[in-house]
């Protein structure tokens, strides 16, 4: 077992106990458990290359991080017609003002420039079957 695999292991009891919720205490953890394991054992038995590095960084950053699918009609102030783009972010308010960061309303800065917004389960419950034939306009990271 890699040390990904077994860091995701202890993640998910973590989890199961209530102690890691947000992306801030997962690098906490995930900070806490890899120091551990240099401290326990040698220089010698813990060897993380580069890539492994890279590997566990991408996926705590990813880990809590969801869709949410901004949709569009015609109306020509908005910065996308007749179609959607995907937000890729941990809230639907985190989604929303990194969305509104990008483009931002020429009418009322407080209103997300967007005819409405879902999360995952919705627009696979309603909205997404509108949208089959379409590819989305951006995936904003």
């Amino acid at each position: 077992m890699n040390i990904l695999e077994r860091l995701q292991e202890r993640v998910l009891q973590k989890e199961l106990e209530g102690s890691v919720k947000t992306t801030e205490q997962l690098r906490l953890f995930v900070t806490g458990y890899l120091q551990g394991i240099y401290d326990q054992y040698h220089e010698d038995y813990f060897c993380m290359t580069e890539e492994d590095s890279k590997v566990i960084k991408n996926w705590v950053d990813n880990y809590y991080v969801k869709n949410f699918y901004f949709t569009f009609g015609s109306w020509e102030r908005f910065p996308f017609q007749n179609g959607y783009i995907i937000v890729r972010a941990e809230t639907v308010r985190a989604a929303a003002y990194k969305f509104m960061q990008q483009y931002p309303n020429p009418v009322d800065e407080d209103v997300v420039c967007c005819s409405d917004y879902y999360d995952e389960k919705a627009w696979n419950e309603r909205v997404g079957k509108h949208y089959e034939d379409r590819e989305p306009f951006l995936i904003l990271e």
